[in-house]
């Protein structure tokens, strides 16, 4: 998954999907891989991004081609409004053709920057100028009930939508939803012209590309009861589960492989299963005293508490700032936005800290009860311990940085001269936010690694215990 606001890796982990690595932009190009995954998603990123910032990441010559040959081998895209877009053969102006060779052709290297990694024969529009207010709530309609990505859903649907849309689809593509209504956020800023446009074209589509599925939407699906900022502002009159249900549906439609015949060596009749149901439906977790992740816990609790402080100055610095400046500029705009973010992301890392110390501790009990029937364990003790420190120092590094880096700010205030350095304050909140969210690749994997040796752990214990009695 290419970094970013980690709502689908909240979708994936209630799923059921624990083996999720974040990418930082320069190692897609190198360890992305079919033998090691089987979908990369592209989500949305909460930075304040220049003109020049987007034509580079865009235009990543190296990316592109890593994403493709993934796909090509088998491996699935995701990818939601900006992600569509990376995906897509670029846009309707000025030379579609150029681009939907490689749309056509997967076997083809980019060689020369092109807009787009072009994994779908689709192209796409994007509005010149965005409106001052352009988020609208959008409504679709479920053209084909019969896809896997319908699963559970009304065949009319609500989420939200700021472009791009989709305006040509080739024969590899195929349009699951169209959007049929657009309502602005705000009742004033109504513009006919571009919601004509837009109501009609596709906001779910499909494409093959070699061996892999791709899977693109223009509306934001994944924003709606989960995690978003943007949702809270709203009395949502749609579905409020769409956003989860569809996620987990195109997930699981992504990392399928179809239907195989298999002809197992060993069966076991029912009445075996209920057997082993019956002799384990009780067992309780034992209590014990054996402290083997202290360390790890003591590291964990000082990482909360660093978490707590950042989380402390942000208030002082969204305090300072509600002081000095007035709302409806850009400047409010621009420094609220990373201000909000990084409030959201301390309590998700902390939330997740938690949950690690939590898991731990019970891992610490199933180990001794296992440790009973299958001494070998220790070494998968060690492996997480190890896993679980590197992941440690490298988020502990970031915090560090990240709390450095608002002290600067809250410095700058304090030197009663910020009206002189309002672009120096824009510029190093982007760039506190952009280092703080990099953490969503560390701190969540602490909670992910400890939980699936726990249940790998547990189960194995379940049927030593059931084979005993």
């Amino acid at each position: 998954m290419r970094y970013g606001w980690p709502f689908y890796l909240k979708a994936a982990e209630a799923g059921g999907f624990f083996d999720i690595e974040f990418f930082l932009d320069d190692e897609s190009e190198t360890q992305l891989n079919t033998n090691e995954f089987n979908v990369f998603i592209w989500p949305y990123l909460p930075k304040l991004a220049t003109p020049y910032e987007i034509i580079l990441d865009l235009t990543n010559i190296n990316r592109a081609n890593a994403v493709r040959k993934f796909v090509r081998e088998g491996g699935a895209y995701i990818g939601s409004c900006y992600g569509a877009e990376a995906a897509s053969a670029g846009f309707i102006q000025p030379f579609p053709f150029f681009t939907l060779r490689y749309a056509t052709k997967p076997e083809l290297k980019i060689t020369t920057p092109i807009i787009s990694m072009v994994i779908s024969d689709t192209l796409m529009s994007i509005r010149a100028f965005r409106d001052q207010y352009p988020i609208y709530i959008s409504t679709s309609e479920i053209t084909d009930t019969s896809h896997p990505l319908s699963f559970g859903l009304n065949k009319t649907v609500k989420d939200f939508f700021n472009g791009p849309w989709f305006v040509w689809l080739g024969e590899k593509s195929k349009s699951l939803a169209t959007i049929t209504q657009l309502e602005p956020e705000i009742d004033t800023s109504h513009h006919p012209l571009f919601e004509k446009t837009v109501i009609g074209t596709p906001s779910w589509v499909y494409t093959q590309f070699g061996k892999g599925n791709v899977i693109l939407f223009s509306s934001h699906p994944e924003l709606v009861q989960n995690m978003s900022l943007l949702f809270n502002r709203f009395n949502w009159q749609g579905d409020s589960y769409y956003g989860l249900r569809i996620i987990h549906n195109t997930l699981h439609f992504a990392t399928s492989k179809g239907l195989k015949q298999i002809s197992p060596d060993v069966t076991y009749g029912i009445s075996f299963v209920e057997n082993i149901g019956e002799k384990t439906n009780n067992l309780e977790i034992v209590e014990t005293n054996d402290d083997i992740f202290s360390h790890l816990k003591s590291r964990i609790t000082r990482l909360c508490k660093n978490l707590t402080e950042i989380r402390d100055n942000n208030r002082l610095f969204n305090e300072l700032f509600t002081e000095e400046f007035k709302e409806d500029t850009n400047l409010w705009r621009n420094i609220k936005y990373p201000i909000n973010y990084m409030f959201e992301y301390s309590d998700i890392y902390f939330e997740y800290c938690n949950t690690t110390m939590n898991r731990l501790e019970t891992l610490e009990c199933v180990y001794q009860m296992l440790l009973a029937y299958n001494d070998t364990i220790t070494n998968n003790i060690e492996e997480l311990t190890f896993d679980l420190l590197r992941r440690l120092n490298q988020s502990e590094k970031l915090v560090s940085k990240v709390s450095q880096q608002l002290h600067d700010i809250i410095n700058l205030f304090q030197s009663n001269q910020i009206f002189l350095h309002t672009y120096a304050l824009q510029r190093d909140s982007r760039i506190m936010l952009n280092t703080y969210q990099i953490n969503s690749k560390y701190i969540p994997q602490l909670n992910f690694e400890t939980e699936k040796l726990l249940r790998h752990f547990w189960y194995t214990f379940e049927a030593y215990f059931a084979n005993d009695t």
